[in-house]
């Protein structure tokens, strides 16, 4: 009798394991094909802007075209924008509003590719430069017409001081 007892013991723990690890494993269980993520992928290289943007293949150029897309997507599931490596030239400001964020309860996230490193970069690049002063290293280039103030300078992905006069 005692052996039967503690076998019924053990069974209801066993169950009530089962119960408690089930009500943390079932609730991130996605069962509708509809709720699934869907991948939208940027390629600022080998990417253009005419493709679905749904496979690493036909991924998207610009940010601009997969912050559509995304939009456009999130009517129906979450969104995950994966930007593979190289630098995203923002020739205007990229503003997100309410509708970059999803609809219908359903999330866009940005993130750069698994390993990759993804650059969003509003600079522009300067041209024409030329050896001004060799025994100092100091090189000039002329800024084109139009150009607002030059906050930050890098030279190869190094941040560069810059000179405090005209030369």
């Amino acid at each position: 009798m005692k052996s039967t007892k503690h076998l019924w013991k053990r069974c209801i723990s066993l169950l009530l394991v089962l119960c408690m690890v089930g009500a943390f494993i079932l609730p991130n269980i996605k069962v509708n094909a509809a709720d699934t993520d869907a991948d939208l992928w940027v390629d600022p290289v080998n990417g253009s802007d005419a493709n679905d943007g749904l496979t690493e293949a036909t991924a998207l150029k610009s940010i601009q075209a997969a912050k559509s897309k995304a939009a456009e997507l999130s009517a129906d599931q979450d969104v995950v924008v994966i930007l593979k490596s190289g630098t995203y030239d923002a020739t205007e400001t990229i503003q997100f509003g309410k509708a970059d964020s999803g609809k219908n309860g359903h999330t866009i996230t940005y993130r750069s590719a698994s390993g990759e490193t993804a650059i969003i970069s509003g600079g522009k690049r300067l041209e024409g430069w030329t050896l001004h002063d060799a025994n100092n290293n100091i090189y000039v280039t002329d800024i084109p017409e139009g150009t607002e103030l030059i906050r930050q300078f890098y030279v190869n992905g190094q941040p560069q001081r810059m000179a405090s006069t005209e030369v």
